[in-house]
């Protein structure tokens, strides 16, 4: 299964990278809301991550766009050091499946990334 990562700190993209590999997922890497709408089309992922705050379009926006065109059952998981209740509130009122803050606890990430891509294969 593939996982996008949506994410303009490298270090950061790295270490989900490092988390989501050894449980065999493929990992595609964007690093702003406009190289991902390409590699959304281009790579159709199973499960995209994304933080909130990029360059050239947020996470929000991406959101946004994403949830409303093609591929509206993938699941998204936001990670972000925005941790206002009102972020988090509009992120998954939108569509996201859920929110992490930064620093996030990486059992936890991977633990909800394999329960959604779980729910994913069910028949």
């Amino acid at each position: 299964m593939k996982i996008l990562i949506v994410e303009d700190d490298k270090i950061m993209s790295d270490n989900l990278e490092a988390l989501l590999k050894p449980e065999g997922y493929e990992v595609v890497v964007a690093s702003d809301g406009i190289d991902a709408l390409k590699m959304i089309i281009d790579t159709q992922p199973d499960l995209i991550i994304t933080d909130i705050l990029m360059p050239n379009l947020s996470g929000l926006e991406l959101l946004n766009i994403y949830k409303g065109q093609l591929f509206q059952e993938t699941p998204v998981v936001v990670i972000s050091a925005m941790d206002g209740y009102d972020v988090q509130y509009f992120s998954i009122a939108v569509g996201a499946a859920a929110y992490f803050v930064k620093p996030y606890s990486g059992a936890e990430v991977v633990q909800t990334v394999n329960d959604l891509l779980a729910k994913t294969v069910e028949p």
